[in-house]
């Protein structure tokens, strides 16, 4: 089973599109929004944002609709937990110790951490503690100015993301 945060997302080909809708909720009692700005055409992707707050911690059931002149296709419901509640930084702290930098992280739920270096040409996001509500690790860098961006993501794609300030190795 999946995570929901309210982002949705549908890909479909349709040469003829009347419209898209999207259906949430649970016990078969449906919201129903209708897309705008949907595309036809081959592999069109159509977006949607929900607020799902008031089935946080719990189920919701979802499906697209995708309908031409003609007909009414629908997609398989999906049960989806929802989480639309971001982790929080709750310590964050580092020390430095000749090449290396101590990191003891607390965050408000089980997420993963990544980081990203300045110093690095690739710029991407590494990982740094994965499925946790906290994080001490050791990690080592190259000499040279950093600039550490921490992001913790949980499960549903809601995440918190801190600048720490920039240290000399």
């Amino acid at each position: 089973r999946g995570w929901a945060n309210g982002l949705f997302s549908i890909e479909y080909t349709e040469t003829s599109l009347f419209d898209v809708s999207f259906y949430y909720g649970v016990n078969n009692n449906y919201n129903v929004v209708s897309l705008n700005g949907c595309n036809s055409g081959e592999r069109q992707v159509c977006d949607v944002e929900v607020d799902l707050s008031a089935y946080d911690g719990s189920e919701v059931d979802t499906y697209f609709t995708v309908t031409d002149n003609y007909q009414s296709v629908s997609s398989k419901v999906k049960t989806l937990d929802v989480d639309v509640t971001d982790p929080i930084f709750t310590k964050l702290e580092h020390s430095i110790d000749e090449d290396v930098v101590i990191f003891d992280i607390l965050i408000s739920e089980e997420v993963d951490i990544e980081y990203m270096d300045s110093a690095d040409s690739g710029q991407r996001w590494k990982n740094l503690c994965r499925g946790k509500d906290f994080c001490n690790v050791i990690k080592r860098f190259k000499s040279g100015q950093h600039i550490l961006r921490l992001r913790a993501v949980d499960d549903a794609g809601n995440f918190d993301e801190v600048i720490l300030d920039p240290f000399v190795i």
